[in-house]
């Protein structure tokens, strides 16, 4: 029993702290990695940041896995219209339909949130994703060996070449996998 202002209160609050302190970093301690699936890759490599986890950029086609997740970004459409959204002066839609694996032995959550559109200027595109379009990714739990795919809506300077997709599946890192979309 908790005791305030008491030695043994105190010292069960401390050994309570700490225990609690130990299990976050115990569960923050998960390994990573990134592969990528397909032999046929380029091999081309660019360093784009620090928190990118691998120094490869991924092309459309590709596979890449981080964290027993396999992301293959399987088609990229621009159009001006989707889902009756309304577009600010300047901007597009661009459409990215993703697959997403599980790969390894236990549930992993999914988010469209996990993904950011970066243009020329490296800040992430508004993403739209809208609650009533079913072929978009929303969220939810991939069993072991599940697959799901969806559609990302992001809204992108019309004029600028630039589209870099990046994937973050955990939310306790800053690791990511980076797709370079033309």
């Amino acid at each position: 029993m908790f005791f305030p202002g008491s030695e043994v209160g105190g010292r069960l609050l401390a050994a309570g702290m700490a225990s609690l302190l130990l299990i976050t970093m115990a569960a923050c301690g998960t390994s990573a990695s990134v592969q990528p699936q397909d032999s046929s890759a380029t091999g081309k490599t660019e360093n784009t940041s620090s928190t990118v986890s691998s120094e490869k950029i991924y092309q459309m086609g590709e596979s890449a896995q981080l964290f027993d997740i396999k992301l293959t970004i399987d088609d990229v459409q621009k159009t001006n219209d989707f889902d009756s959204e309304v577009l600010r002066d300047g901007m597009g839609f661009v459409l990215v339909k993703v697959t997403l694996e599980n790969v390894g032995s236990e549930g992993k959550p999914y988010n469209y949130a996990s993904f950011k559109l970066l243009s020329s200027d490296s800040k992430p595109d508004l993403n739209v994703t809208t609650l009533n379009n079913q072929s978009e990714l929303h969220e939810g739990e991939l069993a072991p060996g599940e697959k799901t795919s969806g559609i990302i809506p992001f809204e992108h300077p019309k004029n600028d070449p630039t589209m870099m997709l990046q994937f973050t599946p955990n939310i306790m890192s800053e690791q990511k996998i980076a797709f370079q979309l033309k």
